[in-house]
């Protein structure tokens, strides 16, 4: 994915490796579980709604402990996502209870 930008009349292309979007979506849970090669590594996937679309994502490693305990289940969030052009991945960066 290249970004073509037009700065003091010169065309320049940027290769986008990581793509950073925002939605509210309704927190339904999460759920940590061992790697299938690695045992020990622990790797917690986020469940949001976003309209009929389910979205199951990884977790930034610090909302684990901090936020996601605190938001009951079904509550309505604003989340901040990025998306991995590269390796197709999304991860959830930020979420924040609407109230």
């Amino acid at each position: 994915l290249f970004l073509k930008l037009n700065i003091n009349h010169k065309i320049i292309y940027m290769e986008v490796k990581i793509m950073q979007f925002f939605a509210n979506c309704v927190y339904q849970g999460y759920e940590s579980r061992p790697g299938v090669k690695d045992p020990s590594k622990i790797y917690t996937e986020v469940g949001l709604l976003d309209g009929l679309d389910q979205i199951r994502c990884s977790v930034e490693p610090s909302l684990i402990e901090k936020v996601l305990p605190g938001i009951p289940a079904f509550q309505k969030c604003k989340c901040t996502f990025e998306f991995n052009v590269r390796f197709n991945s999304l991860k959830l960066m930020d979420i924040t209870p609407v109230k």
